[in-house]
Protein backbone atom coordinates (compact mmCIF):
# COMPACT_ATOMS: atom_id res chain seq x y z
CA UNK A 1 0.00 0.00 0.00
CA UNK A 2 0.88 3.46 -0.38
CA UNK A 3 2.69 5.42 2.31
CA UNK A 4 3.52 9.24 3.32
CA UNK A 5 4.34 11.50 1.87
CA UNK A 6 0.82 11.82 -0.03
CA UNK A 7 -0.15 12.73 -3.48
CA UNK A 8 -3.75 13.53 -3.63
CA UNK A 9 -3.13 17.01 -2.86
CA UNK A 10 -3.69 16.85 1.46
CA UNK A 11 -0.53 19.06 2.03
CA UNK A 12 -1.42 19.88 5.60
CA UNK A 13 -1.49 15.34 6.07
CA UNK A 14 1.65 15.28 5.24
CA UNK A 15 3.30 18.23 6.86
CA UNK A 16 1.55 17.04 10.44
CA UNK A 17 3.15 13.62 9.48
CA UNK A 18 6.47 15.06 9.03
CA UNK A 19 6.19 16.50 12.70
CA UNK A 20 6.22 13.05 14.20
CA UNK A 21 8.29 11.18 11.61
CA UNK A 22 11.18 11.37 13.33
CA UNK A 23 9.60 9.13 16.15
CA UNK A 24 9.44 6.14 13.42
CA UNK A 25 12.55 4.16 14.60
CA UNK A 26 13.30 0.85 14.25
CA UNK A 27 12.74 -2.20 11.21
CA UNK A 28 9.03 -2.37 12.00
CA UNK A 29 6.22 -0.08 12.96
CA UNK A 30 2.39 -0.46 12.98
CA UNK A 31 0.57 2.32 11.96
CA UNK A 32 -3.32 1.36 13.51
CA UNK A 33 -6.01 3.37 11.48
CA UNK A 34 -4.17 3.85 8.21
CA UNK A 35 -6.27 4.54 5.53
CA UNK A 36 -5.19 4.53 2.09
CA UNK A 37 -1.46 5.79 3.44
CA UNK A 38 0.69 4.29 5.93
CA UNK A 39 2.93 6.61 7.74
CA UNK A 40 6.20 5.07 6.86
CA UNK A 41 7.26 2.42 4.00
CA UNK A 42 8.53 0.11 6.18
CA UNK A 43 5.35 0.29 8.73
CA UNK A 44 2.60 -2.64 8.48
CA UNK A 45 -0.74 -0.34 7.66
CA UNK A 46 -3.80 -1.69 9.50
CA UNK A 47 -7.13 -0.71 9.36
CA UNK A 48 -10.86 -2.09 9.26
CA UNK A 49 -11.84 -1.01 6.62
CA UNK A 50 -11.28 -3.38 3.51
CA UNK A 51 -11.31 -0.55 0.75
CA UNK A 52 -8.13 0.77 1.84
CA UNK A 53 -5.61 -1.63 0.96
CA UNK A 54 -4.31 -1.89 4.08
CA UNK A 55 -1.85 -4.61 4.79
CA UNK A 56 -3.49 -5.98 7.63
CA UNK A 57 -7.43 -5.78 7.89
CA UNK A 58 -8.01 -6.02 11.80
CA UNK A 59 -9.72 -4.23 14.71
CA UNK A 60 -7.63 -1.61 16.11
CA UNK A 61 -8.52 -2.46 19.39
CA UNK A 62 -8.05 -6.25 18.85
CA UNK A 63 -4.52 -6.25 17.03
CA UNK A 64 -3.58 -9.61 16.05
CA UNK A 65 -0.38 -9.60 17.24
CA UNK A 66 2.15 -11.26 19.98
CA UNK A 67 3.07 -8.98 22.83
CA UNK A 68 6.51 -6.70 21.76
CA UNK A 69 5.86 -7.02 18.09
CA UNK A 70 6.88 -3.48 16.89
CA UNK A 71 9.86 -0.71 17.01
CA UNK A 72 6.78 1.67 17.01
CA UNK A 73 3.13 2.08 17.17
CA UNK A 74 1.54 5.18 15.56
CA UNK A 75 -2.07 6.67 14.77
CA UNK A 76 -2.96 9.33 12.21
CA UNK A 77 -6.47 11.23 13.33
CA UNK A 78 -8.11 7.36 13.97
CA UNK A 79 -8.43 7.29 17.52
CA UNK A 80 -10.98 9.09 17.94
CA UNK A 81 -12.41 6.64 16.34
CA UNK A 82 -12.08 3.95 19.08
CA UNK A 83 -14.20 3.01 21.47
CA UNK A 84 -12.78 2.22 24.59
CA UNK A 85 -9.62 4.53 24.54
CA UNK A 86 -8.00 3.58 27.84
CA UNK A 87 -8.27 -0.47 26.79
CA UNK A 88 -7.28 0.47 23.00
CA UNK A 89 -3.76 2.29 24.32
CA UNK A 90 -3.78 -0.88 26.51
CA UNK A 91 -3.51 -3.33 23.33
CA UNK A 92 -1.25 -1.00 21.84
CA UNK A 93 1.11 -0.72 24.48
CA UNK A 94 1.19 -4.48 24.43
CA UNK A 95 2.81 -4.90 20.77
CA UNK A 96 5.53 -1.87 21.55
CA UNK A 97 8.83 -3.37 22.03
CA UNK A 98 10.59 -2.02 25.47
CA UNK A 99 11.89 1.20 24.18
CA UNK A 100 9.72 2.29 21.32
CA UNK A 101 7.43 4.85 20.99
CA UNK A 102 3.82 5.32 20.94
CA UNK A 103 2.99 8.18 19.01
CA UNK A 104 -0.76 9.84 18.74
CA UNK A 105 -1.83 12.93 16.09
CA UNK A 106 -5.45 13.73 16.48
CA UNK A 107 -7.36 17.17 16.38
CA UNK A 108 -7.90 18.93 19.59
CA UNK A 109 -11.24 19.05 21.14
CA UNK A 110 -11.15 22.84 21.57
CA UNK A 111 -11.31 23.14 17.89
CA UNK A 112 -14.21 20.95 17.63
CA UNK A 113 -18.09 21.00 17.90
CA UNK A 114 -19.18 18.72 20.75
CA UNK A 115 -20.19 15.32 20.25
CA UNK A 116 -23.19 14.67 18.13
CA UNK A 117 -23.45 18.46 17.01
CA UNK A 118 -24.20 18.17 12.95
CA UNK A 119 -20.99 19.53 12.04
CA UNK A 120 -18.93 17.06 14.11
CA UNK A 121 -17.64 13.79 12.58
CA UNK A 122 -19.81 11.24 13.28
CA UNK A 123 -16.91 8.82 13.36
CA UNK A 124 -15.57 10.30 16.61
CA UNK A 125 -16.82 8.55 20.11
CA UNK A 126 -14.37 10.67 22.20
CA UNK A 127 -13.02 14.35 22.06
CA UNK A 128 -9.48 15.20 24.26
CA UNK A 129 -7.59 18.07 24.91
CA UNK A 130 -3.84 17.79 25.21
CA UNK A 131 -4.32 17.84 29.06
CA UNK A 132 -6.32 15.11 28.85
CA UNK A 133 -4.94 12.65 26.74
CA UNK A 134 -2.09 13.07 28.93
CA UNK A 135 -3.46 12.24 31.62
CA UNK A 136 -5.45 8.59 30.18
CA UNK A 137 -1.92 8.74 29.02
CA UNK A 138 -0.49 8.75 32.82
CA UNK A 139 -2.59 5.69 33.99
CA UNK A 140 0.21 3.46 32.50
CA UNK A 141 3.22 3.20 34.16
CA UNK A 142 5.31 2.05 31.32
CA UNK A 143 5.07 4.61 29.58
CA UNK A 144 7.37 7.66 29.84
CA UNK A 145 5.65 10.96 28.17
CA UNK A 146 8.22 12.95 25.39
CA UNK A 147 6.31 15.48 23.90
CA UNK A 148 3.32 17.03 23.64
CA UNK A 149 2.92 19.66 20.77
CA UNK A 150 0.31 21.17 18.23
CA UNK A 151 2.03 20.72 14.47
CA UNK A 152 -0.58 23.61 13.49
CA UNK A 153 -3.32 25.02 14.85
CA UNK A 154 -6.13 22.51 16.43
CA UNK A 155 -4.16 19.59 15.83
CA UNK A 156 -1.28 18.26 18.37
CA UNK A 157 0.82 15.06 18.54
CA UNK A 158 1.69 12.98 21.60
CA UNK A 159 4.69 10.91 21.89
CA UNK A 160 5.37 8.49 24.42
CA UNK A 161 8.17 5.63 25.16
CA UNK A 162 7.50 2.21 26.41
CA UNK A 163 10.19 2.18 29.42
CA UNK A 164 13.49 -0.50 28.50
CA UNK A 165 12.23 -3.52 30.99
CA UNK A 166 14.44 -3.58 34.38
CA UNK A 167 16.44 -6.74 34.63
CA UNK A 168 16.01 -8.00 38.46
CA UNK A 169 18.56 -10.93 39.65
CA UNK A 170 16.37 -13.34 41.40
CA UNK A 171 17.43 -16.08 43.59
CA UNK A 172 15.24 -18.86 42.85
CA UNK A 173 14.85 -22.10 45.12
CA UNK A 174 12.94 -24.86 43.67
CA UNK A 175 14.14 -28.33 43.32
CA UNK A 176 15.60 -29.58 39.90
CA UNK A 177 12.85 -32.38 39.97
CA UNK A 178 10.55 -34.22 37.40
CA UNK A 179 7.64 -33.41 39.13
CA UNK A 180 7.94 -29.88 39.48
CA UNK A 181 7.09 -27.00 37.35
CA UNK A 182 9.73 -24.28 38.80
CA UNK A 183 11.68 -24.88 35.50
CA UNK A 184 8.98 -23.44 33.55
CA UNK A 185 9.46 -20.27 36.38
CA UNK A 186 12.62 -19.99 35.51
CA UNK A 187 12.94 -20.51 32.30
CA UNK A 188 10.17 -17.36 31.39
CA UNK A 189 12.02 -15.32 34.09
CA UNK A 190 15.35 -15.87 31.66
CA UNK A 191 13.61 -15.34 29.00
CA UNK A 192 12.01 -12.10 30.29
CA UNK A 193 15.82 -10.80 30.94
CA UNK A 194 15.98 -11.53 34.74
CA UNK A 195 19.70 -12.70 36.19
CA UNK A 196 18.26 -16.30 37.43
CA UNK A 197 20.36 -18.40 40.50
CA UNK A 198 18.54 -21.31 41.88
CA UNK A 199 18.81 -22.79 44.81
CA UNK A 200 18.24 -26.23 45.69
CA UNK A 201 18.83 -29.80 44.79
CA UNK A 202 20.59 -29.95 41.67
CA UNK A 203 20.64 -26.62 41.61
CA UNK A 204 23.57 -23.92 41.20
CA UNK A 205 23.39 -23.88 44.74
CA UNK A 206 22.47 -27.82 45.86
CA UNK A 207 20.85 -27.52 48.94
CA UNK A 208 18.15 -29.76 50.83
CA UNK A 209 15.54 -30.18 53.33
CA UNK A 210 15.10 -26.74 55.35
CA UNK A 211 17.76 -24.30 54.80
CA UNK A 212 18.49 -20.52 55.86
CA UNK A 213 17.93 -17.86 53.88
CA UNK A 214 20.47 -16.03 55.22
CA UNK A 215 22.88 -18.79 54.59
CA UNK A 216 21.88 -18.70 51.00
CA UNK A 217 22.35 -15.41 50.72
CA UNK A 218 25.72 -15.11 52.21
CA UNK A 219 27.00 -18.27 49.81
CA UNK A 220 25.33 -16.28 46.95
CA UNK A 221 27.30 -13.06 47.62
CA UNK A 222 30.37 -14.90 47.64
CA UNK A 223 30.82 -15.92 44.00
CA UNK A 224 29.58 -11.98 43.14
CA UNK A 225 25.63 -12.64 43.43
CA UNK A 226 23.63 -10.38 45.32
CA UNK A 227 19.57 -10.69 44.72
CA UNK A 228 17.05 -7.83 44.07
CA UNK A 229 14.26 -10.59 44.54
CA UNK A 230 13.99 -14.43 46.46
CA UNK A 231 11.19 -16.61 44.99
CA UNK A 232 10.57 -20.04 46.81
CA UNK A 233 8.59 -22.65 44.45
CA UNK A 234 6.96 -25.06 46.78
CA UNK A 235 8.93 -28.43 46.64
CA UNK A 236 11.41 -30.45 48.89
CA UNK A 237 13.92 -27.31 49.84
CA UNK A 238 12.23 -24.78 52.54
CA UNK A 239 13.26 -21.19 53.54
CA UNK A 240 14.01 -20.09 56.97
CA UNK A 241 13.13 -16.30 56.28
CA UNK A 242 14.13 -15.68 59.73
CA UNK A 243 16.32 -13.02 59.75
CA UNK A 244 16.07 -11.79 56.27
CA UNK A 245 17.10 -8.69 55.24
CA UNK A 246 14.92 -6.05 55.80
CA UNK A 247 14.49 -4.42 52.03
CA UNK A 248 14.75 -7.45 50.38
CA UNK A 249 11.03 -9.40 49.18
CA UNK A 250 10.80 -12.92 49.42
CA UNK A 251 7.62 -14.28 47.29
CA UNK A 252 6.56 -17.99 47.57
CA UNK A 253 4.65 -19.82 44.79
CA UNK A 254 2.50 -22.30 47.10
CA UNK A 255 1.22 -25.44 44.62
CA UNK A 256 -1.05 -27.99 46.55
CA UNK A 257 -3.29 -25.85 48.58
CA UNK A 258 -5.60 -28.72 47.91
CA UNK A 259 -3.73 -31.13 50.53
CA UNK A 260 -2.15 -28.48 52.59
CA UNK A 261 -4.10 -25.81 52.83
CA UNK A 262 -4.49 -25.39 56.54
CA UNK A 263 -0.49 -25.84 57.43
CA UNK A 264 0.35 -23.14 54.20
CA UNK A 265 -1.65 -20.83 55.08
CA UNK A 266 0.47 -20.37 58.24
CA UNK A 267 3.55 -20.93 56.50
CA UNK A 268 2.14 -17.75 54.19
CA UNK A 269 2.72 -16.00 57.20
CA UNK A 270 6.76 -16.02 56.62
CA UNK A 271 6.44 -13.77 53.17
CA UNK A 272 6.15 -11.08 51.48
CA UNK A 273 3.27 -12.13 49.18
CA UNK A 274 2.12 -15.15 48.10
CA UNK A 275 1.08 -16.73 44.63
CA UNK A 276 -1.05 -19.97 44.65
CA UNK A 277 -1.66 -22.14 41.65
CA UNK A 278 -4.75 -23.15 43.17
CA UNK A 279 -7.44 -19.55 42.60
CA UNK A 280 -10.45 -21.24 44.71
CA UNK A 281 -8.08 -20.57 48.05
CA UNK A 282 -6.93 -16.84 47.58
CA UNK A 283 -9.51 -15.76 49.62
CA UNK A 284 -8.66 -18.90 52.63
CA UNK A 285 -5.11 -17.78 52.06
CA UNK A 286 -5.97 -13.86 52.85
CA UNK A 287 -7.98 -14.61 55.30
CA UNK A 288 -5.89 -16.68 57.57
CA UNK A 289 -2.36 -16.64 55.97
CA UNK A 290 -0.96 -13.75 54.11
CA UNK A 291 -3.34 -10.73 52.79
CA UNK A 292 -0.46 -10.20 50.17
CA UNK A 293 -1.92 -13.76 48.07
CA UNK A 294 -2.72 -13.80 44.70
CA UNK A 295 -4.16 -16.28 41.92
CA UNK A 296 -1.06 -17.90 39.46
CA UNK A 297 -2.88 -20.47 38.50
CA UNK A 298 -0.38 -23.38 35.80
CA UNK A 299 -0.80 -23.26 32.21
CA UNK A 300 0.86 -25.29 29.55
CA UNK A 301 3.97 -24.38 28.10
CA UNK A 302 4.06 -25.04 24.14
CA UNK A 303 7.39 -26.12 24.04
CA UNK A 304 6.35 -29.11 26.73
CA UNK A 305 2.71 -29.69 25.89
CA UNK A 306 2.50 -30.52 22.51
CA UNK A 307 0.49 -33.03 20.73
CA UNK A 308 2.02 -36.51 20.33
CA UNK A 309 1.02 -39.25 16.87
CA UNK A 310 -1.19 -41.39 18.33
CA UNK A 311 -4.60 -42.83 17.75
CA UNK A 312 -7.52 -42.18 20.04
CA UNK A 313 -8.04 -44.90 22.45
CA UNK A 314 -10.59 -43.61 24.95
CA UNK A 315 -13.65 -41.82 25.03
CA UNK A 316 -12.41 -39.22 28.25
CA UNK A 317 -9.29 -39.00 29.50
CA UNK A 318 -8.23 -37.48 32.78
CA UNK A 319 -4.39 -36.75 33.76
CA UNK A 320 -4.07 -36.15 37.59
CA UNK A 321 -4.03 -37.12 41.23
CA UNK A 322 -6.13 -39.95 43.16
CA UNK A 323 -4.35 -39.97 45.73
CA UNK A 324 -7.45 -41.48 47.83
CA UNK A 325 -7.05 -39.57 50.95
CA UNK A 326 -7.26 -36.27 49.54
CA UNK A 327 -9.32 -36.83 46.26
CA UNK A 328 -12.15 -39.32 47.74
CA UNK A 329 -14.62 -37.23 45.41
CA UNK A 330 -12.66 -36.92 42.29
CA UNK A 331 -11.99 -40.76 42.26
CA UNK A 332 -15.57 -41.37 42.90
CA UNK A 333 -16.67 -38.77 39.74
CA UNK A 334 -14.12 -40.58 37.90
CA UNK A 335 -15.60 -44.03 38.35
CA UNK A 336 -19.18 -42.80 37.16
CA UNK A 337 -17.75 -41.57 34.52
CA UNK A 338 -15.99 -44.71 33.34
CA UNK A 339 -19.45 -46.95 34.46
CA UNK A 340 -20.84 -45.41 31.36
CA UNK A 341 -17.90 -44.27 29.02
CA UNK A 342 -14.80 -45.25 28.02
CA UNK A 343 -12.49 -43.17 30.37
CA UNK A 344 -8.75 -43.39 31.30
CA UNK A 345 -7.29 -41.71 34.28
CA UNK A 346 -3.44 -41.47 35.15
CA UNK A 347 -0.97 -39.68 36.52
CA UNK A 348 1.67 -38.49 34.10
CA UNK A 349 4.19 -35.76 33.12
CA UNK A 350 5.95 -34.50 30.11
CA UNK A 351 5.69 -36.88 26.81
CA UNK A 352 3.28 -39.14 28.75
CA UNK A 353 0.72 -36.34 29.64
CA UNK A 354 0.86 -35.15 26.03
CA UNK A 355 0.44 -38.91 24.97
CA UNK A 356 -2.40 -39.09 27.38
CA UNK A 357 -4.20 -36.49 25.92
CA UNK A 358 -3.48 -37.18 22.14
CA UNK A 359 -4.82 -40.75 23.06
CA UNK A 360 -8.01 -39.36 24.26
CA UNK A 361 -11.38 -37.54 22.37
CA UNK A 362 -11.64 -35.02 25.89
CA UNK A 363 -9.09 -34.47 28.57
CA UNK A 364 -8.93 -32.89 31.62
CA UNK A 365 -6.16 -31.82 33.88
CA UNK A 366 -6.60 -32.24 37.79
CA UNK A 367 -4.70 -29.48 39.51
Amino acid sequence: MKAYPRDDGLEHLNRQVAAVIDYCRGDRGLDVGCGFYKIHPGSVGLDRNPCTGADIIADGRRLPFPDESFDYVASIHSFLEMWEPEGTIREWVRVIKPGGHRILLIEDKRHLPPLGHPAGNPRYHYLFTPEELCQLLARFPCLDPIEAFPPEEGIFAVVCRKKPRKSYRILFCCDLLRVSTGDYFVKALEELGHQVVTAGQGRDLPRAGEVALVDLLREAAEVGFVPDLVIEHESGTVLSTKGKPSGLPVAWIEVDATTHHAGHAIRARDFDCVFTMQPAFVDYFRRHGNPRTYPLPAACDPQVHRPVPAAEVYDLGFVGSTFLPYYEERVRYLERLRSRFSVAFTSALYDDMNLAFTRCTWTRRGT
